[in-house]
């Protein structure tokens, strides 16, 4: 999986009570595809909604180069390009084979990893490659939506928990809920878009997520959408707390969540 402005266009919405979320049966099957072999549709638009989180990040939580980073689902490390003038090393992880050789073209002194939508075998790749290092942050922006359902989700965060050194934090950044706004979203991306010169890539965004290849995926795999209960539920069973944290990216109506273990 990979980050991306997305921009939420469900019609038919379809939900159960408490943690439970209904997802299309070709959700895993149709996201994991599309990202696997994404290359360059999102480029502008993902870059500039990348370097406004990182910017966020590193005036709210201080950073400063002595900070260890794992960004999973980096993408083509938009963020690491970012980072880099702070003196912040980044270690990436992601499901796209061609994400990743571009990371490590472009920042050949970091670890980037690649990746499988299975658990199991992220864990046992995770585990070989990091060999038992740990990170002050572990980031996933704008991935959320893209699980299979809550139960993945849940697999994934308990796994980068223990990835965490103490006292080290987990941002789960753009997350979809029941408070999310098309509308406001579209809006906040239209003003980031102007005030950055980007008004073109703008419009070839909206013409690409509501027309291409994403939008037909789309029709069949909805994008999951998680409570803040769920969270809650969550950080209850693996021993985790979360705050909720405004302004870190450039959708003004989705929700940012960092966990941090329990004492």
């Amino acid at each position: 999986m990979s980050k991306v402005c997305s921009i939420n266009f469900e019609l038919n919405k379809n939900w159960t009570t408490g943690s439970q979320m209904v997802v299309s049966k070709n959700a895993t099957q149709g996201w994991t595809q599309f990202w696997k072999g994404e290359r360059t549709s999102f480029d502008e638009v993902m870059k500039l909604a990348t370097t406004y989180f990182a910017g966020q990040i590193v005036k709210q939580f201080s950073l400063t180069s002595s900070r260890t980073i794992f960004d999973y689902g980096c993408g083509p490390g938009f963020l690491a390009d970012h980072l880099a003038q702070y003196g912040i090393s980044v270690v990436g992880a992601d499901i796209n084979e061609y994400f990743i050789d571009e990371c490590r073209k472009n920042h050949p002194q970091s670890l980037f990893i690649h990746i499988s939508t299975d658990v199991f075998e992220t864990r046992s790749e995770l585990d070989r490659v990091l060999a038992g290092r740990q990170f002050d942050f572990v980031v996933l922006l704008s991935i959320a939506q893209y699980f299979k359902d809550t139960n993945e989700f849940e697999r994934v965060i308990n796994l980068l928990a223990s990835y965490c050194c103490p006292g080290g934090r987990i941002i789960i950044a753009d997350v979809i809920d029941d408070n999310t706004s098309t509308y406001r979203d579209a809006l906040g991306l239209f003003n980031q878009c102007v005030r950055n010169g980007k008004l073109i890539a703008f419009f070839k965004f909206m013409l690409f997520v509501t027309s291409s290849s994403y939008a037909r995926v789309h029709k069949h795999a909805e994008l999951l959408k998680i409570r803040e209960s769920f969270i809650q539920e969550m950080c209850l069973r693996n021993s985790l707390r979360y705050e909720k944290v405004d302004g870190l990216t450039i959708h003004p109506s989705r929700t940012n969540y960092v966990l941090s273990k329990r004492s």
